[in-house]
């Protein structure tokens, strides 16, 4: 136990082998469970798994290749069947180091957050040492994520080291998560729309010798779906079924204006190409909107970060 709270860490494994016996001997001794989720491997993470001796660990053998989220959300029900007060991610390939878990622990246990995740960005050292599609794909995503879901204040949403209560978990509405490619940033969006309170921690993560499945060009896309999707149902329900709230209107005000003053501009630019040429009027008429509708959008994310649960 720490301070009174039973501890899960949830450990996806996909072909680990070679690291997953690391991950699971770092864990801390305050630690309660250890659930490793062996996410049907192709090599021997299953026999690695079975043959370590530690009372604490539990090992799921996943019936079919479900994705990371799928593996996390296994390794959090199973935490949460046995008990556990704080349900905790680490990666199988020994990249999050334990040594920050109580820092961790410590936003949710003492510092109110329902959610608790790393954050690589505070330091510039830490950032040198982070490969480049990696640095670059996170600097992409934070920023989408921040206006999709309004927790403003929160970057590097990618980061898999968390830590989140399991009042936390029982609220989500798990149809909502994508258990593959873009599960945090479902998640992201769903605790969003809960209104759950996170905390970022500065984790340097640790780079190893795994290799990296990033596919910059098909995760950039899905990304994008993601986001988009989560970012018209949240201002849907959260500002205008739900609460028809100034952020909704102003979002869609702003959303129409732009959209109406920049149609207008491109038939002007199609038009012009000749020997007409539209007059000064006209063409206020399509840059007006344009920038009326960025003042509303601008005022609408002003107002969005006022509402960022605290």
């Amino acid at each position: 136990m720490y301070k009174n709270k039973r501890i899960s860490v949830s450990i996806p494994a996909y072909n680990e082998e070679k690291l997953i016996s690391e991950t699971v001997a770092s864990m801390p001794d305050f630690v309660d469970f250890i659930i490793a989720v062996n996410d049907k491997s192709t090599d021997n993470t299953l026999e690695v798994l079975n043959n370590i001796k530690n009372e604490k660990l539990h090992v799921i053998d996943a019936e079919q290749n479900g994705g990371v989220g799928a593996s996390i959300l296994k390794g959090h029900k199973k935490g949460v069947e046995l008990g556990a007060d704080i349900l905790v991610v680490m990666a199988g390939d020994n990249q999050m180091d334990p040594q920050y878990l109580p820092i961790l622990l410590d936003e949710v246990i003492e510092n109110g957050a329902g959610y608790a995740k790393g954050n690589r960005f505070r330091h510039h050292k830490e950032l040198k040492d982070m490969p480049k599609t990696r640095l670059i794909g996170n600097v992409f995503t934070s920023i989408l994520t921040k206006i999709a879901s309004g927790y403003w204040s929160i970057s590097d949403p990618l980061n898999g080291y968390t830590a989140m209560t399991s009042d936390t978990y029982k609220s989500l509405d798990l149809k909502n998560i994508n258990e593959r490619y873009g599960f945090e940033l479902s998640l992201f969006l769903e605790m969003s729309f809960q209104r759950t309170v996170i905390h970022d921690v500065f984790i340097p993560a640790k780079y190893n010798t795994e290799v990296s499945t990033i596919k910059i060009f098909r995760d950039s896309k899905l990304a994008l779906m993601v986001l988009g999707k989560g970012f018209m149902r949240r201002v849907y329900f959260q500002h205008i079924l739900l609460n028809f709230s100034s952020i909704g209107l102003f979002t869609i005000v702003g959303l129409l204006s732009v959209g109406f003053g920049s149609i207008l501009s491109i038939l002007l630019i199609i038009y012009s190409y000749g020997e007409n040429m539209p007059s000064p009027a006209t063409v206020m008429l399509a840059v007006v909107p344009i920038i009326l509708g960025t003042q509303f959008l601008l005022q609408a994310i002003q107002l969005d970060i006022v509402n960022e649960p605290k």
